[in-house]
């Protein structure tokens, strides 16, 4: 799939295009779960996997600085902030069992012979328009394990693989 030169089957270079130009991104629905997760996205046409749906955006803070935000994502050594400059992909939820993944990638600043850390959303299997698209968190908290509401076939009841006992599992 990849093109000589081209972008095709260069997910740095689509990450940078897909920050450039949002339009030309999967199309993507903000809906209510009516479930304890609350607001959720929603593939609004086929999904192929592997294919890119969004860029994560927000604060970027070093893991060394204990936070706790509703729209977290921990990845590396970064974590990411999405509450006050966040866009769509705040929305997704956790599950034990996602459709997509996470990834990091180096893209070039505009303009500049620098690179800086980019987070995106990619489906990890093919998804039918209409699908709740969901990562697993798999935080990493000292703190107690978060009750898990995704309800998937072989839910841990926690947001983390590192604490898999849960003292509350209203759900699961």
């Amino acid at each position: 799939m990849a093109v000589e030169g081209g972008v095709e089957g260069c997910d740095n270079m689509r990450l940078q295009m897909l920050r450039d130009a949002p339009q030309h991104g999967v199309p993507l629905k903000i809906f209510d779960t009516q479930t304890p997760k609350g607001l959720g996205v929603l593939a609004e046409r086929d999904v192929q996997e592997g294919e890119l749906l969004v860029e994560y955006v927000g604060e970027v803070h070093e893991r060394r600085q204990p936070r706790r935000g509703v729209y977290l994502l921990q990845i590396g050594g970064l974590q990411i902030d999405a509450k006050t400059y966040g866009n769509q992909s705040r929305f997704f939820n956790h599950s034990c069992n996602p459709n997509c993944r996470v990834e990091s990638w180096q893209v070039p600043e505009p303009g500049s012979l620098h690179t800086r850390e980019a987070v995106a959303i990619f489906a990890s299997e093919f998804i039918k328009k209409g699908t709740e698209l969901t990562y697993d968190y798999n935080f990493t908290t000292g703190e107690a394990a978060i009750a898990c509401h995704c309800n998937a076939p072989g839910c841990r009841g926690v947001l983390s693989k590192k604490n898999s006992v849960c003292k509350k599992r209203p759900r699961c």
